[in-house]
């Protein structure tokens, strides 16, 4: 018995197997930092330059960890210059290009970022700086990647290699975290188990995008919506471990997501809890579906 635990504990960790998922996932998170930063541009020197809102001497009330802006005094002009950094390293991360160092440079400006204006508490960034420092030990280059054409040019590498899946292991284990934590914090509040927290919800007028349409302003469709939300939570840490079922609870996670993106501004929130799910995918899908993109793009005679 124990030693059937053994090898299935060692298989579940480090059986070689295609890279594609963290590959794909490189690319998405590499767009979503991207399109996050971009949303910080307009207002960056507001909230994280030499006068900001919350001032270098008031950082010592907040228990801030390390900074990159904190080990010099910066102009302003060389504050934006580390965004623009980071705006680089975000496209160098897309297109696979230096991929370690990029992911390391994304994540180092984007907890650096974020330990300068604590208070600012922003999901989404969170889960970049979470994401990009387990991939910088993932196998993410080994494929959809400028690092990848040139190892294929230089004739390092003729053929797609399998890697242990070690890195993409600790990643779902994150995601399946989100939705524990999630979950257990839901249960324990008196609105999700009466059925009317999504009525509370979707009524806060600080952050509904759309109204609910008339003829599901009702009861009944809140206390839906609640127990679904509660459900798919429940099983986003526990059956989508199991293979033949984790599609579906996939498929169910995104239409609670898109449901979630379009009545409730979240900012990125939805975006980047979803793109983690290309995590649990299989690598041979998509393998056929990048090679099916790969046919549209214009190639050069």
């Amino acid at each position: 018995m124990l030693a059937k635990f053994q090898a299935a504990w060692n298989k579940f960790w480090f059986a070689p197997v295609s890279p594609a998922p963290v590959c794909l996932f490189r690319i998405l998170l590499g767009i979503l930092a991207l399109v996050d930063g971009l949303l910080w541009c307009p207002d960056f020197l507001t909230w994280y330059g030499n006068d900001a809102v919350l001032s270098y001497e008031s950082l010592r009330y907040f228990d801030n960890g390390f900074s990159v802006l904190l080990l010099h005094h910066f102009s302003d002009q060389q504050i934006y210059g580390l965004l623009a950094l980071y705006l680089i390293a975000c496209v160098f991360v897309i297109v696979g290009f230096c991929s370690r160092t990029s992911l390391f440079l994304l994540w180092l400006l984007s907890v650096s970022i974020s330990h300068r204006d604590p208070p600012i508490w922003h999901q989404a960034s969170l889960l970049v700086r979470l994401y990009s420092f387990t991939m910088i030990f993932a196998p993410s280059a080994a494929m959809y990647s400028v690092d990848a054409w040139i190892k294929k040019f230089r004739a390092q590498s003729e053929k797609s290699k399998l890697y242990a899946p070690f890195a993409q292991r600790l990643l779902q284990f994150q995601v399946t975290c989100i939705y524990w934590r999630a979950f257990f914090g839901k249960i324990q509040g008196g609105t999700w188990l009466n059925g009317t927290a999504v009525y509370w919800t979707l009524h806060h007028t600080n952050v509904v995008r759309h109204t609910v349409p008339a003829f599901f302003d009702h009861l009944w469709f809140y206390n839906i919506m609640t127990y679904y939300t509660l459900v798919i939570e429940f099983l986003m840490w526990t059956i989508i471990w199991v293979p033949p079922f984790n599609k579906a609870v996939l498929l169910g996670a995104l239409f609670l997501h898109g449901g979630i993106e379009w009545f409730v501004n979240l900012d990125l929130l939805e975006w980047a809890v979803v793109i983690s799910y290309v995590l649990f995918l299989v690598p041979e899908d998509i393998e056929r579906f990048m090679l099916k993109v790969g046919r549209l793009l214009p190639r050069s005679n």
